[in-house]
């Protein structure tokens, strides 16, 4: 039982915490420059140091990359190899502590975590490409997002359908977030088309809050309603009993 604590919480901490530890890595590993400035590239998480220190490039070799390697390869082939030698075997008392990554999955869809993490590092290693100059980024970024969301659309791997329809609203939500910001939110934009893009991206993000919300207030009353009826009914079974007796 505490292994499989132990891996359910490990499960938990890679889903949540991966894509934030590449981007970390990846900015630590990226060197940036000042325009029209002679002065030599630094470091783009850390613009104090120089990407010629001596004690950077041992670090950087010796640890930073090495750990990139660990987050972003060796973790999701891993798993991806766990579960495809245990496809027919997904319920099994060994893989419950995966059981994030493919309980919600249909049975021959059992490898969709490991594609929606692989999404999450692509744009966790182009999040520094975003914040800077140069259109590469954005649209692999937006190309990446929009390929996803088709898939989800049309394959629908998730058993339960209002899955499927959410992962599709966030990834066209998170490409509308990412236009907005690039091509609206910009201090060139006059002040009318900046207004307009900041109030528009606030309301639809706002439906998107209050749609899920909704959804999982909804989801509670359900529940509670199922755990009240559930109450009753055994107490009613259980005065039947004794009046029989």
């Amino acid at each position: 039982i505490a292994s499989k604590f132990i891996i359910v919480g490990f499960t938990y901490i890679i889903l949540s915490n991966q894509p934030s530890i590449v981007n970390n890595l990846a900015l630590f590993l990226s060197c940036s420059t000042l325009k029209d400035i002679d002065y030599p590239p630094f470091i783009a998480s850390h613009p104090s140091y120089s990407c010629a220190n001596e004690r950077y490039l041992f670090f950087s070799g010796s640890i930073v990359l090495p750990n990139l390697v660990f987050w972003s390869l060796f973790i999701p082939i891993t798993i991806l190899i766990v579960l495809y030698f245990n496809r027919f075997n997904l319920r099994s008392k060994k893989l419950q502590g995966l059981g994030p990554l493919h309980s919600q999955l249909k049975e021959k869809y059992y490898y969709w975590g490991i594609v929606l993490m692989v999404l999450k590092l692509v744009l966790a290693f182009l999040a520094y490409g975003l914040e800077h100059e140069g259109e590469i980024p954005v649209f692999v970024s937006l190309t990446a997002l929009w390929i996803y969301q088709n898939c989800v659309a049309t394959w629908k791997p998730y058993k339960i359908a209002f899955f499927n329809k959410f992962e599709t609203v966030l990834m066209n939500l998170m490409i509308f977030n990412i236009i907005v910001a690039r091509y609206l939110l910009t201090p060139s934009n006059h002040s009318v088309i900046y207004t307009i893009g900041l109030v528009v991206a606030i309301i639809f993000n706002a439906i998107f809050l209050i749609f899920v919300l909704t959804k999982i207030i909804a989801g509670a009353g359900l529940q509670a309603i199922g755990f009240i009826e559930g109450k009753i009914m055994k107490r009613n079974l259980k005065r039947g009993n004794n009046l029989v007796v």
